[in-house]
Order: C-alpha cells, then sequence, then structure tokens
C-alpha cells in the first residue's frame, strides 16, 4: 500500500531527508544532531526572529544568520546580507561568510551568474541540467545559505551518490568526495 505521506524536508547542511527540525523555530530541519549543532552558530539569531511575533523588517538583518550589519544586498534577488567576504580567508573553505555562501553556493546566485533569464530558479531546466549529480543540484537548492523563503519546500527527490570504489553513500554537500579513473570516489577510498 502507498504512503501518502510528506516526504521528510532536506537537512539544511546536506540535504539529505531530514527527521529533525529546530525546537525553537521549527522552520529548519536537520538529518542528524551533529548537522543541527553545526548550523546552531549561524541559526540562533534568526530562530529568535522567527519566533518574534513582531518580527523586524526583513531589510534590518542578515537573512541568512540574523546579525544586523554592517549589511549590504545580494546582486542575484537583492536580499539583506552581511557585508562580510573579507572575513573568508582564501583556501580554507570555511564558511564564516554569508555573502560568499549565498553566491558560490546557492542556485539562486548560480542562475542570476549565469544569465538563465527572469524566471525563478526552483523552475530552471538550464540549472538542473548543469550539475551532474542531482544531489548536488538538490543541495545548492535547499542549504542553509538560501534565504528561508526560496528553499524548496518539496526538492525533487534523490538517490543518494555512491563511491565507485566501497559503494558508500557520499553525502556531497559536506564529506569529501573526488572524480577517479573509475568515477566518483569518497574521501576514504
Amino acid at each position: 500500500m502507498a504512503s501518502n505521506a510528506a516526504p521528510n524536508p532536506p537537512c539544511v547542511i546536506c540535504a539529505y531527508p531530514a527527521s529533525k527540525c529546530c525546537g525553537g523555530c521549527k522552520q529548519v530541519s536537520y538529518c542528524s544532531t551533529e548537522h543541527q549543532k553545526q548550523a546552531w552558530p549561524k541559526h540562533k539569531k534568526l530562530c529568535k526572529i522567527y519566533q518574534s511575533s513582531n518580527p523586524p523588517p526583513a531589510d534590518t538583518y542578515c537573512g541568512l544568520c540574523g546579525n544586523i550589519g554592517p549589511l549590504t544586498t545580494t546582486e542575484c534577488c537583492r536580499r539583506t546580507i552581511c557585508d562580510d567576504e573579507q572575513d573568508y580567508q582564501m583556501f580554507t573553505y570555511s564558511n564564516v561568510s554569508c555573502n560568499r555562501n549565498h553566491c558560490r553556493y546557492t542556485l539562486c546566485s548560480f542562475h542570476h551568474n549565469e544569465d538563465h533569464g527572469d524566471g525563478k530558479w526552483q523552475d530552471c531546466e538550464k540549472c538542473k541540467n548543469n550539475f551532474m549529480e542531482v544531489e548536488s543540484y538538490i543541495g545548492q537548492g535547499t542549504s542553509s545559505f538560501n534565504f528561508k523563503d526560496d528553499v524548496w519546500e518539496n526538492p525533487p527527490p534523490f538517490e543518494p551518490t555512491r563511491c565507485k570504489k566501497c559503494n558508500r553513500a557520499i553525502k556531497m554537500s559536506t564529506e569529501p568526495h573526488m572524480y577517479g579513473p573509475n568515477g566518483l570516489e569518497c574521501g576514504r577510498c
């Protein structure tokens, strides 16, 4: 018998189906306690804003972390975000910069930078066709680097990406991997 239950929402860290949600605001989902703890430093201010019966205007705080300044707007969607790209240190691959994270790791920015037109990135076939793995595509549309109003409510389902050597599932957004001569391999192999 088929189930009519809605699928679990995606984890904001890795895009895998999430069984947990923020206990405060109930608006952000996680697949594990580890990912919830990882997201908390950036989510804690937004959590309070989401719970507020009288939230501040959206242009007075960063829509990714809740900080109140210094702020700028994104080129892609003209939303308010931390003016913090200078905080990123080259080749560290850290996620300290809200601005850099949104500009480099979201479909919103990708859609804009690739000049895919005025339509929504959620409906753009060009965006979808630019990614080798559906998981990476979904990850860029559901991560915490997106503004809450833009995250897919029901993203397309995907099968976990597997290592060609050991067949272990690889969380493409968070785990090391590389393309070897036989295909995609996990960081362990």
